[in-house]
């Protein structure tokens, strides 16, 4: 996307265990997620995770927080776990697009667990799947009002 800045073929495979959590405006750093913790206008492409991330809330294998993005060509195959909106991928999706992704790890939590996106509040998420042999929970755990297609 035109004027955004863009994080590419970046690999983690260490295991995060957050014991707090900072903010910051546009795109910040590894809080309670794995490569990002949260964005605004950026585009993650051909990232990969393959190490836990575990102990938060909005927590994803490669994203925690994704707003009005891009996520594509990149996944997880580390174990994700948390509290709410837990994802294999992101988790949580707001006006973000999400393409071209996948999980093969395991994602567990108590609200909103999904094994692509915990919650999809806005947004698409496309061409994305998980494995389900080792995901019990449905693609999206909660969709509030995103776009879905061939996941």
């Amino acid at each position: 996307r035109e004027g955004k800045n863009t994080l590419q073929r970046e690999i983690s495979s260490a295991e995060i265990i957050p014991k707090m959590t900072k903010h910051h405006k546009g795109f910040s750093y590894i809080q309670q997620q794995h490569l990002v913790g949260q964005f605004c206008e950026i585009v993650i492409s051909g990232c990969r995770n393959s190490g836990s991330v575990s102990n938060g809330f909005t927590i994803g294998g490669v994203v925690g927080y994704s707003y009005d993005s891009t996520v594509t060509d990149s996944y997880n195959t580390g174990s994700v776990s948390g509290s709410t909106n837990v994802g294999g991928v992101v988790g949580y999706n707001s006006d973000s697009t999400v393409t071209d992704c996948y999980n093969s790890g395991t994602v567990s939590g108590n609200t909103y667990v999904g094994g692509v996106v915990g919650q999809l509040s806005s947004g698409t998420v496309t061409n994305c799947y998980y494995d389900s042999t080792v995901c019990s929970a449905d693609a999206i755990g909660y969709n509030a009002d995103g776009t879905v297609t061939d996941v």
